[in-house]
């Protein structure tokens, strides 16, 4: 059994999956399983991953016979299927660091926490670099309330708490998984290095500051059962907050 899981959703990225997967292989701790699964591309995804698979038996591919519209039931199916004591999650537009689950898994049990991301550079479509996200290394119910500092393809995470607990069916779908964790106590923190390298496209939802308002008052209104009241206030600050990052940046 690998110790850790990888899971990987892809759709439509025959541009960007094997530099992915390539940045798994290139890992210095090579006790992992690779979990791709397709959700029904429409381009050659399927056919470079399963190509990707027959030359590393530790890359596992699935493939979804209609498109869910979104990375939660891809992932979900793949954190079901892991059977590592840790998973991490890795888009197939994002890279890693050559030592980043070495480093990662190390610090995790070093200071015994259940969750954990890492600092992270933002490239454009290109790849080229525009900033860096480098949030506190505390993580809790409250810091996260103000601030996603967790950035999905940085994420690891002890396996018993997401098979425990699968992404909701709701916008930002990761933010609030880490909510649900946090609410049940789950040690978290960032290792303060920059070992991920993630892709901010200019069409995502994290772009646009407008669209995801309803995602956000659903997960605090919904989710975590807050007031209206409550749940108004969380709302705007957390956009308010974080269009002023962006201005910052």
């Amino acid at each position: 059994m690998p110790c850790i899981s990888i899971v990987m959703p892809a759709y439509n990225c025959e541009s960007t999956l094997i530099e992915a997967v390539e940045s798994v292989q290139r890992q210095s701790l090579q006790d992992w399983e690779l979990l791709i699964v397709d959700d029904a591309s429409e381009d050659s995804t399927l056919a470079l991953a399963r190509g990707l698979a027959a030359a590393d038996k530790r890359i596992i591919v699935s493939s979804r016979p209609h498109n869910s519209g979104g990375a939660v039931a891809p992932r979900n199916e793949a954190v079901a299927a892991a059977s590592g004591d840790y998973i991490a999650f890795l888009d197939a537009d994002d890279k890693w660091c050559e030592d980043k689950l070495e480093s990662q898994l190390f610090y995790m049990q070093r200071a015994g926490l259940d969750l954990s991301g890492t600092w992270v550079t933002v490239c454009d479509d290109q790849g080229a670099v525009t900033g860096r996200r480098c949030p506190e290394e505390l993580v809790t119910f409250e810091s996260m309330l103000k601030n996603n500092a967790l950035a999905c393809s940085s994420v690891m995470c002890k396996s018993y708490w997401l098979k425990k607990h699968p992404f909701p069916s709701v916008g930002h779908e990761d933010y609030a998984l880490w909510l649900i964790l946090l609410q049940e106590q789950v040690r978290a923190g960032i290792l303060q290095r920059s070992l991920t390298f993630y892709r901010k496209h200019k069409r995502s939802l994290s772009a646009n500051k407008f669209k995801v308002v309803p995602y956000f008052w659903h997960i605090y209104r919904r989710l975590l059962k807050f007031s209206w009241f409550q749940s108004a206030v969380f709302t705007c600050r957390y956009m308010a907050l974080a269009a002023l990052r962006d201005l910052k940046r």
